[in-house]
């Protein structure tokens, strides 16, 4: 099910007596899985079948309705949350848990649920998925990348000059390497899973762009645009943020 409100463990135990454990999808809410459950007299034990960052559906939005989204350590940090509040605190229900997604997807934005990049490399909800299966942290873990600062507003007139500071480390003091790109929002956010492709970068958008910042050059033609900033280091694993930004018009 997706999620436990409503109806659906009284459903569940009264129409499915057969069925013996619980599938539950939850993003946002996996914290509250076991609470509610039993709050609600739920007795058959469950596995978290999909859980990972907060959706789409349940970020804060732009003016213009583009959700925020979290940076790669955000989400990091979520998973853990979710792991510990929504399964290892419930030994007596929670049977496991399926992180998602072990791999990369177009979906809400190119970054939001992959948790590896279109290029592979690896970022750090990776990382804590690893010292929670294996009890270790990588000997290499990602890098941390900070939310993005614009200077001025996010609503901006047609080909205007924006600046955009940043906040990159390394957990190892490492080199880091950054690939900022400018794209269109994709404005589809609830696809329920079905194939989207990655969006093109925008040609000559970004003037300039290091791990402290960028100047971008947004386009001439009004609408939805969102920067994104991939910061790596020498080992292949990534560090992501990005910026919803509005063309006025």
């Amino acid at each position: 099910t997706a999620f436990v409100h409503g109806a659906r463990i009284e459903y569940l135990h009264r129409r499915c007596p057969a069925i013996d454990i619980h599938g539950v999808n939850a993003y946002g809410g996996a914290v509250a899985v076991p609470e509610q459950l039993r709050e609600r007299g739920a007795s058959k034990p469950f596995v978290l079948t999909e859980f990972g960052p907060l959706g789409t559906w349940e970020m804060p939005t732009t003016e213009w309705g583009a959700p925020f989204e979290q940076t790669s350590h955000e989400k990091a940090a979520f998973y853990r949350r979710a792991w510990e509040e929504g399964v290892a605190s419930a030994p007596d229900l929670a049977l496991g848990a399926y992180a998602f997604l072990w791999g990369h997807k177009m979906e809400g934005t190119s970054t939001w649920f992959g948790m590896l990049l279109e290029d592979g490399a690896r970022t750090e909800a990776v990382d804590v998925m690893t010292e929670i299966w294996t009890g270790q942290p990588p000997e290499d873990r990602a890098p941390v990348a900070e939310r993005l600062e614009i200077e001025g507003s996010t609503r901006v007139d047609p080909g205007a000059d924006v600046r955009v500071r940043s906040s990159v480390t390394d957990s190892e003091g490492g080199a880091i390497r950054v690939r900022w790109a400018l794209r269109q929002e994709s404005g589809e956010y609830t696809t329920g899973g079905d194939f989207r492709p990655s969006l093109p970068d925008i040609e000559g958008a970004i003037v300039a762009g290091s791990a402290i910042g960028a100047l971008v050059r947004m386009p001439d033609e009004p609408g939805a645009y969102r920067l994104f900033l991939y910061a790596y280091d020498a080992a292949g694993n990534a560090a992501t943020a990005n910026l919803p930004l509005l063309v006025k018009g």
